[in-house]
């Protein structure tokens, strides 16, 4: 599986639980089984899987 390509202070899209909004990406990080991507939105940040995350 290929990094994704997302790189910090990024403005992105998300789908999450039937939550959409905007964001930027704070971290990307690499687990066992893929990748999570870190995006703060507001003054809270959400944990995502590349699937969750569109550029903006």
């Amino acid at each position: 599986m290929s990094a994704p390509t997302f790189t910090k202070g990024q403005a992105v899209k998300f789908s999450f639980r039937g939550i959409k909004g905007t964001g930027t990406v704070e971290t990307v990080r690499q687990v066992t089984k893929g990748y999570f991507i870190d995006v703060k939105t507001g003054d809270r940040t959400i944990s995502l899987r590349p699937a969750q995350v569109q550029q903006a």
